[in-house]
C-alpha cells in the first residue's frame, strides 16, 4: 500500500483505521510533512517497524515506510545520494524502495 498523505499526522487515526482494515504487510507514505520535532511516538503504528525520512530545512515532503515487525529487514542505507536525499530501502528477500 502506498499513499500521498500531505501530512500524516493531522490524519492519523484515520490512518491506523485504514490500517487495520486492510492489514498491508508494507506501507509507503509520501508527503508525510514530519519534521524534527514530531517524535517517533507520534508516528508509530503498533505491529510495525518505521523508518523514516523528513524534509529538512523546507515545509512538506518527508517519506515513511512501515513494514510488519514479523519481517527482519536492514536498512540501505547505501541507496540514499546526493541527489535522493530522502531515499531509504529496506532488504528481506526483496529491496523495497520509496522515493519523494
Amino acid at each position: 500500500m502506498c499513499t500521498n498523505a500531505r501530512s500524516l499526522l493531522n490524519k492519523f487515526n484515520d490512518f491506523e483505521a485504514i490500517i487495520a482494515e486492510y492489514n498491508p504487510d508494507i506501507v509507503g507514505i509520501t508527503e508525510s510533512w514530519a519534521r524534527e520535532d514530531v517524535s517517533n511516538a507520534e508516528l508509530n503504528l503498533n505491529g510495525y517497524n518505521m523508518l523514516r525520512r523528513d524534509r529538512v530545512g523546507r515545509r512538506g515532503g518527508g517519506v515513511l515506510l512501515y513494514v510488519k515487525d514479523i519481517f527482519i529487514i536492514t536498512p540501505r542505507d547505501d541507496l540514499t545520494n546526493g541527489t535522493l536525499k530522502r531515499v531509504f530501502g529496506v532488504k528481506f528477500n526483496a529491496v523495497i524502495v520509496t522515493i519523494y
